[in-house]
């Protein structure tokens, strides 16, 4: 993975110090000093992402997200898990741009734990970015459940992305949507059964 000097992730370590590996005879213990920066930059960042101040937390969650590693995800995750939901909102807003798909289990995962009930928008809209083609069900269930906020996000991913479904999962959204007197020709989706 290569690095723009540009970019910066905690500790303000460039990134090319951090993914450039080195090739010199002489630097025997390349891999453990990378190793050691990037667990330091990580801390930091799993720190900074707590911060009240949401402009710092934001940037933790983004730094993180493009630093693309188990570990940086598993920060982003565990901060998803946060009680508080500005942690959560920068948690989930973080890896957007990335469009890892590492991240959308997780996340729907989260959504779906704290339900309608809670401030999960951002959560939500967060998935805009990423491709949601396998987790119809889930979709369709947040518009009909969710608030405004909500169901804009889910009328957004609805109206511009593709779904592969399974038939028993088609006809039970249809059976979910006719007792909100919906339909899926209601929202023009876009899907293919499985398999076809």
């Amino acid at each position: 993975m290569s690095g723009d000097s540009s970019q910066q992730v905690g500790l303000n370590i460039p990134l090319r110090f951090i993914f450039k590996p080195s090739y010199s005879p002489h630097c025997i213990n390349t891999n453990v000093r990378v190793n050691t920066l990037m667990d330091k930059a990580i801390l930091k960042l799993k720190e900074e992402i707590t911060s009240e101040d949401w402009q710092i937390s934001l940037s933790a969650a983004e730094r993180l997200a493009n630093i693309k590693t188990k570990e940086s995800l598993q920060v982003l995750v565990d901060s998803l898990k946060s009680e508080n939901h500005l942690i959560r909102n920068a948690a989930a807003l973080g890896p957007m741009q990335t469009s890892d798909q590492e991240y959308v289990e997780p996340l729907i995962k989260r959504i779906k734990e704290l339900g309608p009930e809670e401030e999960i928008g951002t959560l939500v809209y967060a998935l805009e970015d990423f491709d949601c083609s396998a987790i119809l069900p889930d979709i369709v269930t947040l518009y009909l459940k969710g608030n405004f906020e909500v169901r804009q996000a889910t009328t957004n991913i609805l109206n511009k992305q593709s779904f592969k479904v399974t038939t028993k999962e088609l006809n039970e959204i249809e059976n979910e949507l006719k007792d909100y007197e919906y339909s899926l020709d209601s929202f023009k989706v876009n899907y293919q059964l499985k398999g076809e």
